[in-house]
């Protein structure tokens, strides 16, 4: 996958808020493709929906104010995600036509983690 260069790792160990998750993940994923514009379309989103299971974790965006499109389309990025330094799942965003659309968050197996982070437990 051309979009996947690199993998970057994200501890869950010390996250209590799910828009900090949100937020570093989308950095990482926009610094490691050099698309700036993806995290400026973040900054600049409105959250729509977020589902949540013990198989993952996914947020839906709308932006408010398109300041330039992203080089990227499709699914792209990929964060590891680790908790206690076991790999548990991976992350990714889904842009369509350039625009930021969605956050995918997933588990190898399943888990509760973004369960009790957005219910506040």
């Amino acid at each position: 996958m051309e979009n996947q260069k690199s993998e970057r790792c994200l501890s869950l160990d010390n996250f209590t808020d799910i828009t900090n998750i949100e937020a570093e993940i989308i950095k990482l994923i926009s610094d490691d493709l050099s698309d700036y514009a993806l995290y400026k379309q973040f900054e600049n989103s409105e959250i729509t929906k977020r589902e949540v299971s013990t198989a993952g974790y996914y947020c839906h965006f709308e932006c408010k104010k398109i300041l330039e499109k992203s080089k990227n389309n499709g699914f792209v990025g990929n964060v590891n995600l680790t908790l206690s330094d076991e790999n548990i799942g991976g992350a990714m965003v889904l842009l369509e036509n350039g625009i930021l659309k969605m956050l995918e968050c997933y588990f190898w197996e399943e888990n509760n983690f973004f369960e009790n982070i957005v219910n506040g437990q």
